[in-house]
């Protein structure tokens, strides 16, 4: 693997995805929390404390080009994801209101589907543990409109 770039912010990350070149760009948020670093123990027997999370160059592209699109999401009943969407990785990883294993993706590596509750929407995180790199990389990120009491 060749040299990765860390860059210091969600727009820096941005500005890489949407121009040309080195796909190994990524944004650390800082280390994993210790609620959810609890919980993936708890189903994987394996601790995660001091584990980085992050999000690459790779997942902002697919992100953005799989559900960055307003009118393909609203025909999916979905709300399109924006730059400023990443930034709600914190509060995502730190207080979903659910965590549900996935098992083991393509590569080998535990994933995790995440739920957050939000005024206007639900945010659905997938997330894969990176123990080779010890890093909780985010894969996906989705939202749909937050149902409405009828």
């Amino acid at each position: 693997m060749g040299t990765i770039k860390i860059v210091d912010s969600i727009q820096e990350l941005a500005q890489a995805a949407f121009s040309s070149g080195n796909d190994a760009v990524r944004y650390v948020f800082g280390q994993v929390p210790a609620t959810f670093a609890a919980q993936v123990k708890d189903v994987l027997d394996t601790p995660i404390d001091g584990y980085s999370y992050i999000v690459d160059i790779s997942a902002m592209r697919h992100v953005l080009s799989a559900h960055g699109n307003v009118k393909m999401e609203a025909a999916q009943g979905q709300i399109a994801v924006t730059v400023d969407d990443f930034a709600a990785f914190p509060q995502i990883l730190g207080q979903p209101d659910s965590v549900e294993y996935q098992g083991k993706n393509g590569q080998g590596n535990p994933a995790f589907l995440l739920q957050k509750k939000t005024a206007v929407s639900l945010v659905f995180c997938v997330i894969e543990v990176r123990p080779g790199r010890k890093e909780v990389a985010m894969k996906t990120l989705y939202k749909r409109k937050t149902p409405t009491l009828q």
